[in-house]
This record gives C-alpha cells, sequence and structure tokens, in this order.
C-alpha cells in the first residue's frame, strides 16, 4: 500500500478509477473523430492549394514562353521583310538574268554564313516552283547555292500563303525541309516578293532551324514540377509527345490521347482540365502575322503524384499535427477525467521533490510573485548567492539585463498557459559575471488552478558553450555561401559542403569518391586545366573564371580559387577549392553595357555605341575593303512639332520614325539615334547609289506614315572613300544633310550632289 492509500477506501478507489477510465475513453472517441475529420478537410485544402498554385505557376510560365517566343518571331518577321525589299532580290525579279541569279546567291550565301540560324532561304515563283535557293550547312559552318531546285506547289504551306499580302508573312508548322542536304526539322516564314512596280513575283520562304526556337522552350519551361509539350493546329505533337499519359497508349495526336482536353483548347486560348491521373494547362500561341497563321498550343501536365510530392511535408505536419494533438488532448482528458487522483498524484510529486531537493543542480523555490522562498547549496555555489541573502528577495536579483521585455513576456506567457517554460538565460553572478545557464521553470497551481509556486532548475553550461562556439566558428569556416570541394591528391573528392549541393545539384553522396570534372562543362580545352594545374603546383593555388556544368546540364561561370594543403613535410595532402556562381553578375554586366550603348526613348543604338561600330567598319573596309556608306538623317521641322503638340508628342514622333526605319532595313544594315531628332545609318557593302535606294524608300515610308503628326525627313549620304576618316566621313554626310535642307527639306542628297550644283534628289510622290 502506499502512503496515501489510508485516504481512500478501497471501494472509492475503485469507483474514481472506474470513473476516470470511462471519462477518458469517452472523450478520447470524439476526440478522434474530431480530429480525423477535421485532418481530412485540412489536407484536401492542402491539395486544392497546392494545386491551383502549381496551375497558376505554370500558367505564368507559359504565358511567359508565349510572348517571348512571340517576340522571337516577331524578329523573324522583321528579317524576313527585310530580306524581301533587299536590292539584291528585287534586282534578279526584275532582271531575271544569270547574272543577277548569281549575285542573288552570293548575297544570300553571305547572309545565310552571318546569320547562322537559317537552313535554307528560298525564292519560289507564283506557282511553287524554287528559283533560288541558298543553304547552311551548321555542322560544316557553309554556305552555298543549291542546285537541285524542288516544285513545292502542293505544299500546304504554298496555299496558306497565297493571300499574303505586301509586308505580311505567315510561319509553316514546324515539318521537314528538303534540299542537298540531309532533310532537316524547320520553321518556314514566308512572304510575297513584288518588284519595284508593285508586281507580285512569287514568294520568300527563310527556313529557320527547328532547334533555334525549340532550344528555348525546355530553358523556358524547365520546372521539374511539369512535364512539357508543344502541339500543332491539329493536335498533333511537335514536342513532347510522352509528355501527357493516356489510358489507352500514346499517340502523336493529342486529340486522339485526350479529346476533352483537345475541346476545351478549341473553345478557349488558355486555361486547365483534369485528366485522371493530373491536370493539363495550356497556352495558345498564334505564333504568326497574317491572318491565316497557324496556331501551336504549349502544353504543361501536372502529375497527381507531382501534388502529392509537393505537398507531403504539409501532409505531414497536418498528420503529425493531429497525431500530436492528440496524444495532448488525451493526456489532458486523463488529467481531468482523474480529479482527485490528480491531486493526490501532485501531492506524491511534491514529496519527489522534495526528496531531489538536495541534487547538484541548483534549485530556487519561488512563491506566485517571484519572491525566493527556498533554495539548495547548489543554488548558491552557481550563484554566489548564501541562502540567507536570497531568502525572500525577488528572482530578479539574478537579472543581468541581456535580455528585453519580450524575452521576459513570452517567458511568463508559456508559463501561465503550458506550466513550463525551457530556454537558456544570461545570468548575473554576486561578484557581476555574466554567465549563461540552461533554465527549466515549473509552474504549481494550487486547488484552484491558480499558480502558487515555480520550480526553477538552473544548469551552468558556461563550458558547453565554449565548444559551441569553438565548433560554430569551424563550421562556419566550412557552411558558407560560397561552394567548398576537398579532394585528396589523386582528386577524388572527399568532403563538399552545402553551398556546392545548391549551386551544382548535386548531393554529398552523389559526389563522394567522384572526379570533380564530372563538372567539366566542355567549354575549356586540354591546354587550360594544363596551365591551371602548373600555377597549383608551382605556386600553390589558382584563381579565374571557370564555365562549369550544373547537375541539371547547365552550363554556368564560377569565380573559383583551387589551393593545395601540405602537411609538415610538403607534402599536398588536400586540394580545397573554393567558388561561387557569377552567373549574375555576369548579367548585370550584360544588361549595364546595354544600358550604356542604348538609347532609351528608342531602343536603338546610342551615338557611342554607333560611333564604336562605324570605327569597326571603317577599319574593316580599309583592310579588305568592300566600301560601305554612311547616312545622317533628321526630322524635319522638329521644333515646331515641339512648339505645337508638346514634348511627349515630340517622343512619340521620334519613336514612329525609328520604328519604321528599322523595320525597312536589311539585316547587315545598322541604325541609331544621333542626338534630339537625329538618326545616322550604316550601309555595309553598298555604294552611294544603293544607299540612295535605300534612303528613298525610307524617306517616302515617313512621309506616307498614317500617324498624327505628319513629319518628312532629309537625308544625307556619304560613301567611303580611299582616305576617309571617321570625322571625315561624317562631316560629307552632315554637309549633304545640310543640302538637303537648304534644297527644300524631304529629300535625300549625297556627297557627290552637295559638291555639285547641290541640288538634292526630289521628293517622289
Amino acid at each position: 500500500m502506499n502512503s496515501f492509500d489510508h485516504l481512500l477506501t478501497l471501494e472509492e478507489r475503485r469507483h474514481l478509477k472506474r470513473q476516470q477510465l470511462r471519462d477518458f475513453l469517452y472523450w478520447s472517441a470524439v476526440l478522434v473523430v474530431v480530429v480525423v475529420v477535421l485532418a481530412n478537410i485540412a489536407l484536401k485544402q492542402v491539395q486544392k492549394i497546392e494545386t491551383e498554385r502549381l496551375v497558376r505557376s505554370s500558367q505564368v510560365e507559359l504565358q511567359a514562353y508565349t510572348a517571348f517566343e512571340g517576340e522571337r518571331l516577331g524578329n523573324l518577321a522583321k528579317e524576313v521583310v527585310a530580306l524581301s525589299r533587299d536590292n539584291s532580290l528585287l534586282t534578279y525579279v526584275t532582271q531575271g538574268d544569270d547574272q543577277s541569279r548569281r549575285a542573288l546567291e552570293t548575297h544570300w550565301v553571305g547572309v545565310a554564313w552571318f546569320e547562322g540560324r537559317y537552313s535554307q532561304i528560298s525564292l519560289l515563283d507564283p506557282y511553287g516552283l524554287e528559283m533560288v535557293r541558298v543553304e547552311y550547312d551548321a555542322i560544316d559552318n557553309r554556305a552555298f547555292a543549291g542546285t537541285q531546285l524542288d516544285y513545292q506547289g502542293d505544299s500546304y504551306f504554298i496555299e496558306d500563303a497565297a493571300t499574303l499580302e505586301v509586308g505580311e508573312v505567315y510561319f509553316s508548322r514546324i515539318d521537314l525541309a528538303q534540299g542537298d542536304m540531309i532533310p532537316q526539322i524547320v520553321l518556314r516564314a514566308i512572304t510575297p516578293v513584288v518588284d519595284l512596280s508593285g508586281h507580285r513575283d512569287g514568294l520568300l520562304v527563310l527556313s529557320l532551324r527547328a532547334e533555334q526556337m525549340l532550344g528555348g522552350f525546355y530553358q523556358g519551361l524547365g520546372s521539374s514540377f511539369y512535364s512539357n509539350a508543344m502541339v500543332d493546329d491539329r493536335g498533333e505533337y511537335v514536342i513532347g509527345s510522352q509528355a501527357i499519359p493516356a489510358e489507352g497508349g500514346l499517340s502523336d495526336n493529342l486529340s486522339v490521347d485526350h479529346p476533352v482536353v483537345w475541346r476545351s483548347m478549341q473553345v478557349l486560348d488558355s486555361g486547365s482540365v483534369k485528366i485522371p491521373s493530373g491536370m493539363v494547362v495550356f497556352q495558345a500561341g498564334n505564333f504568326g502575322f497574317a491572318e491565316n497563321s497557324r496556331k501551336r498550343y504549349l502544353l504543361s501536365y501536372i502529375a497527381d503524384e507531382t501534388v502529392a510530392s509537393a505537398t507531403s511535408y504539409q501532409r505531414q505536419v497536418v498528420l503529425g499535427g493531429a497525431v500530436v494533438f492528440s496524444l495532448l488532448a488525451m493526456g489532458w482528458f486523463w488529467y481531468i477525467s482523474g480529479g482527485l487522483l490528480h491531486r493526490t498524484m501532485r501531492r506524491r510529486m511534491l514529496d519527489v521533490v522534495s526528496g531531489v531537493f538536495e541534487s547538484n543542480e541548483a534549485i530556487c523555490i519561488t512563491d506566485g510573485e517571484g519572491r525566493i522562498e527556498a533554495v539548495n547549496g547548489a543554488f548558491s555555489r552557481t550563484t554566489g548567492y548564501l541562502t540567507d541573502e536570497v531568502l525572500g528577495r525577488k528572482i530578479s536579483i539574478l537579472n543581468s539585463g541581456y535580455h528585453d521585455a519580450d524575452f521576459f513576456a513570452a517567458m511568463w506567457s508559456s508559463l501561465k498557459e503550458q506550466g513550463f517554460w525551457k530556454g537558456e538565460v544570461m545570468n548575473r553572478h554576486k561578484s557581476g559575471e555574466v554567465f549563461p545557464e540552461l533554465l527549466l521553470i515549473s509552474a504549481v497551481r494550487g486547488v484552484k488552478g491558480d499558480i502558487v509556486k515555480y520550480v526553477s532548475h538552473y544548469v551552468d553550461i558556461t563550458e558547453q558553450k565554449k565548444q559551441e562556439r569553438e565548433l560554430k566558428l569551424a563550421a562556419a569556416a566550412f557552411e558558407t555561401n560560397v561552394g567548398v570541394v576537398v579532394t585528396d591528391p589523386e582528386g577524388d573528392i572527399q568532403r563538399v559542403n552545402s553551398a556546392f549541393s545548391r549551386i551544382t545539384g548535386y548531393t554529398a553522396k552523389e559526389v563522394i569518391g567522384q572526379n570533380p570534372r564530372i563538372l567539366q562543362s566542355g567549354y575549356h580545352d586540354a591546354e587550360f586545366y594544363q596551365l591551371m594545374w602548373q600555377a597549383i603546383r608551382e605556386n600553390g593555388y589558382w584563381r579565374g573564371e571557370v564555365w562549369n556544368r550544373r547537375k541539371s546540364g547547365d552550363i554556368f561561370p564560377e569565380w573559383i580559387t583551387i589551393t593545395s594543403v601540405r602537411d609538415e613535410d610538403e607534402e599536398i595532402i588536400y586540394f580545397v577549392s573554393t567558388f561561387e556562381d557569377i552567373t549574375r553578375r555576369k548579367e548585370l554586366e550584360a544588361e549595364l553595357e546595354r544600358l550604356a550603348t542604348t538609347d532609351s526613348l528608342t531602343g536603338l543604338w546610342n551615338r557611342r555605341r554607333f560611333e564604336q561600330e562605324l570605327r569597326k567598319e571603317l577599319h574593316y573596309t580599309q583592310r579588305y575593303g568592300g566600301g560601305f556608306t554612311f547616312v545622317i538623317f533628321d526630322i524635319d521641322h522638329f521644333k515646331q512639332v515641339n512648339d505645337r503638340y508638346g514634348h511627349d508628342v515630340g517622343d512619340e514622333v521620334i519613336q514612329r520614325v525609328a520604328n519604321t526605319a528599322s523595320g525597312m532595313l536589311r539585316a547587315v544594315d545598322s541604325i541609331g539615334r544621333w542626338g534630339g531628332e537625329e538618326f545616322v545609318l550604316l550601309l555595309p557593302k553598298s555604294n552611294e547609289s544603293d544607299a540612295g535606294i535605300i534612303c528613298e524608300r525610307l524617306r517616302v515610308a515617313i512621309e506616307q506614315d498614317t500617324g498624327e503628326p505628319g513629319v518628312t525627313c532629309s537625308f544625307g549620304v556619304s560613301h567611303f572613300m580611299e582616305g576617309t576618316t571617321e570625322d571625315g566621313i561624317i562631316k560629307s554626310a552632315d554637309q549633304a544633310l545640310y543640302q538637303a535642307k537648304e534644297s527644300g527639306r524631304n529629300r535625300v542628297c549625297t556627297v557627290s550632289e552637295a559638291a555639285g550644283d547641290g541640288e538634292g534628289s526630289e521628293a517622289s510622290a
């Protein structure tokens, strides 16, 4: 029998135990039902929220990629329109002789080789027969004229492009292009070709290698949460035919695999559809600039397993919280159902506490107001205060001032709500020295439930904190934001830090024992690494920029330092490499370069950048020959536009002129804003006559622009001649522009005309 047994009869003890058990089982059953229902609701809500988040994230990525590809194809459209208006092409469609044909082939060979993106450039007559074709071999980096011309009149894109107006561009679906080389997967850009009289002479077909466009698809939609695909307007897969699972097996057509998804895509351009195994998110993109352009659809598949994986932590938290809450609540039920038994147990616990009061741990008992009622000998040894010196005083005599009011507020809140508090505190010794202690405070409640006493246990952790600081210092030297790799003398990886895994994507388990060459990108040749190791052996270290490859396959720049570690015998025992990802720094440098060389209003090259390009072209021509033309043109009476309409409208006029000029130039030509309303052109491999034709077309286009207010421009043309300097060609073009202004404006004046009778070409109607 216990020392408490005489307080209760045997029957009373049995009755209390039975009642306690019945109450506990009843409330525990109610609790389990409530917790299961709430946990199920919470799990469904977590899954719903995560699914919606993944769908939104996928839609944002698809929209961003659609806009990105639209911009790229917009630039391609401008290029094919500019190519259709090239002088060599217009000369050939007008004259049609062998000499003009060879000139056109030579020009196109230069364009194809310079651009490097086009697999073919073809001129088709109105019936679909190839008249001229130039191909580019990306493997051998060479461009050549095709010899086996094809008839493509029965191709679908000939019919689709038949109704194109001048300046319109049609983009085909991605398919196979034939030629003298191995057939290639291409995207065709098609635009009409007309001669100077406006007669339609056929179609210009510019074939872009599909990998040039589709390479960004995987980079732009590279999330590990999604499987991605692209389908054309007939539902056929362009990319990712295995991306979206189907119950009846996979085909090459989405409309066959998932008819419900396909019908939704026909009605909506953007959205998501639930299928048995997950969600399909789609975004339509009309990657073309003619009325009959074909749509393509970008798809992302989010599997139910992906959602489950993404929510695994939340589900663990919900289930773990439910279990912990249930256990705590059941413990509380057991406590409150015990009644008298709990009070008896409390008294017994107080007896136990009194037995251990004189332990090696400092113990202090205070009343509900924090006044000290009892301390043990260990308390005096730890704090320096004798028992008589602290009895009746507030425990705050140990307060060091290290902790703020919020710290103590949280402590007292925990004591009142949970009945205990545990943590580290900085207390003050009687001598004034501040030292760390591990403190556990338990609240003792009276019969009415109010706190009547506090029992505090103190453990001096001064030595422990010292050791922790030393360990943290050693860990901090290794676990920094900089990647660290330690290898043995043979080059096998012995240890990496978390920053290494974060930067490269490899876990420590994956690389321990491996050679660091698994990170090599192939960007550097063998000589680069030979010089690196030569420097390490001679100097003990090497520092520089290296392009490495992540586990994902992405290539990124690093700033790396490799140091050899030697023992007392000067033998190398380790190599330590520290590196940081400098991708962001590279991007910022590129952005700064762009801001420094671009006009903020028009997006054209600014004067500084254009002068660099002019200087480069001048040096090239002086060394290799070929000639080029420099043009200065400005907006006539621009001050009157500003005075009458205001500077905002004036800025819009400048932007309108810049856009018109940019859209009419050849791919090899350059345009920049010289300052104010003044612009400059650089026309490589052109003579004064060619430049005059180009400028005259540009002058007419600006004059006929329907924007308000209407404006005209005057042009000064200066051609490179032997002995020409940079200042000389600029001055010559400026003099020609002055002559155009003096001759009535809205006209093109060349240097030869300015030096002659001063009469420029008349403005054409």
